[in-house]
């Protein structure tokens, strides 16, 4: 499946090639379009399967920084893909320091290997990481709670705005409700952590009119 993907770089030249090196295609594979922005940027069309093998890697080297910080062994499990996410899942001698504190350091973490990801491919991969099942307790939580705010906001007609989530997480909330005929979401901020809005759909198209 193709993803529409920007890379930045420190030039158009130096973008071009991270393209056709990550990807291993020429540039009319990718169908490449130059954005002489700030920074400078192309856009290409790519199947991000091409780069599973690279993220493997970048993730699980990543890792060995982390196990002999922490003074641990573990193991980073090959990445499963998910609706353009990278699900990485990683085991440790102590899962409990990734777990504790609604995953703190778990979530930290994935915070820098993204920032990694982006200086090494140009984008940010989407890197999702998993320890100790968080994951499914996590988007077993936002599928509840998303249904709950639902009908809250069924009854009373308010619409219910949720604390700033990332991509990954706003995705959950939005497909969870997809289907309800009496609400729609939609996200709302700039910065890369939004908010989603559960609002009544009369009053949305009210609104939108």
């Amino acid at each position: 499946m193709l993803q529409r993907i920007y890379i930045n770089a420190n030039s158009i030249e130096e973008a071009k090639r991270l393209a056709t090196e990550k990807f291993k295609k020429t540039e009319e594979d990718l169908k490449l379009t130059i954005f002489r922005e700030n920074p400078p940027t192309v856009f290409i069309e790519a199947d991000i399967t091409d780069i599973k093998d690279e993220v493997y890697k970048l993730v699980s080297n990543f890792f060995e920084k982390v196990f002999d910080f922490y003074s641990i062994t573990g193991k980073v499990y090959e990445p499963e893909i998910s609706d353009n996410y990278f699900i990485v899942k990683i085991e440790t001698s102590n899962d409990q320091l990734f777990a504790k504190n609604n995953a703190y350091v778990l979530l930290t973490l994935q915070e820098l290997i993204n920032l990694v990801g982006k200086k090494y491919f140009g984008f940010e991969p989407r890197i999702v990481l998993d320890c100790k099942d968080y994951r499914l307790h996590r988007n077993n939580f936002l599928k509840s709670i998303a249904s709950k705010k639902a009908e809250e906001v069924k009854r009373t007609r308010r619409t219910f705005i949720f604390y700033p989530l990332d991509s990954y997480e706003r995705k959950i909330i939005h497909m969870t409700l997809q289907d309800d005929p009496e609400v729609v979401t939609e996200s709302e901020g700039n910065s890369k952590y939004k908010r989603v809005k559960i609002i009544l759909k009369s009053n949305y198209k009210n609104f939108k009119k």
